[in-house]
């Protein structure tokens, strides 16, 4: 009976807390909101279909309150006089009840990256991560879970007076993941590196991303790691915490070239400085260019990988903020793609 012809999104679940996981398939197109919700079940011997007159941007299909049944989730960007809203809806006896809801930025015009799943330090919290589009060049990161003892759902980073969740805004393209082995999905707070401003830093490695954790206790951001990310050749380097404020970057696009420098202080006051003795190289090489030692004279392999090498020089080993190559080969790691 749906007129739909454009499957938007495909999610199972256990909506009716059976046992059995029902299909929950998202219609239509979520760039305006024109979608609608259909859960699918297997009943006497015939497929059915539930059709729930709700639209979203985003859906999400999880446990959020640990009752054994699935939640759907969604999440709609703001569209004319639509404010942006969160919802968490279950079924009860084939009717759609909406158990809370949560506003969002409105800003906010479409969505970058969506993650369901364990959001807390503790890891016993489970909820849903947005990274919102503001414009082309900035995102935001939105956390939305289940209080269980207020009933309600909550979005902590959300300013209700302003309307946004600007704490987390960023001109860079990290978003929301988890990192390593680990299974808690952290969320990015960048700053311009040394001697660079949000309005003149020329590339996302002269950022310095700094992925946080939720602690539900105290209701904020616990860091659990800095990185500097290049995401054109598809890398991260863990930046150690004797770096922190005393190293900067420079990249040249043109030989694949990330430098480490040292970040000489002229004004405690202002931290306003110069690029001191550079401490770290990381080079993209071409397999050929390596294999032919073009250019490779200093520089120790770091990873190969589909025809390209990743390497490193230590230009000044002597200096007191240099590292060695296994901490270079420890902090080095490729973007994984999803």
């Amino acid at each position: 009976n749906n007129p739909a012809t454009t499957v938007d999104k495909v999610c199972f679940g256990d909506i009716y807390g059976d046992g059995h996981d029902e299909a929950v398939i998202g219609w239509g197109s979520n760039l305006n909101n024109s979608t609608t919700i259909c859960v699918y079940y297997y009943e006497n011997g015939k497929m059915c279909e539930l059709k729930l007159e709700q639209s979203y941007t985003e859906m999400v299909v999880m446990d959020f309150d640990d009752d054994h049944s699935d939640e759907i989730f969604t999440a709609s960007v703001t569209v004319g006089d639509q404010p942006a809203i969160a919802r968490l809806l279950r079924v009860r006896d084939d009717q759609l009840e909406i158990i809370g809801s949560a506003n969002l930025d409105t800003t906010v015009t479409s969505y970058a990256s969506t993650t369901a799943g364990i959001i807390s330090e503790s890891g016993n919290l489970k909820g849903v991560v947005l990274d919102g589009r503001k414009s082309a060049d900035t995102l935001v990161t939105e956390m939305l879970y289940w209080d269980k003892e207020a009933s309600t759902l909550q979005s902590p980073f959300y300013d209700s007076n302003a309307q946004t969740s600007n704490y987390t805004q960023r001109r860079t393209h990290a978003v929301s993941q988890t990192i390593g082995d680990s299974k808690i999905i952290e969320i990015p707070i960048v700053t311009p590196m040394p001697g660079y401003t949000t309005d003149n830093a020329p590339d996302e490695t002269n950022y310095l991303t700094n992925w946080h954790r939720f602690d539900e206790r105290e209701g904020t951001l616990v860091r659990s790691a800095s990185m500097v990310m290049d995401y054109t050749d598809g890398y991260s380097f863990l930046v150690p915490d004797m770096w922190r404020g005393k190293v900067s970057t420079q990249m040249d696009p043109s030989t694949r070239t990330l430098t480490f420098y040292e970040w000489v202080v002229a004004d405690e006051t202002t931290g306003s400085g110069a690029m001191g003795a550079a401490l770290l190289r990381l080079h993209v090489f071409t397999k050929d260019s390596w294999e032919r030692q073009e250019g490779t004279d200093g520089y120790y392999q770091l990873v190969d990988n589909n025809n390209l090498v990743f390497a490193a020089a230590i230009p000044t080993p002597d200096n007191a903020l240099s590292l060695t190559i296994n901490d270079i080969k420890n902090g080095f790691e490729l973007i994984r793609q999803e």
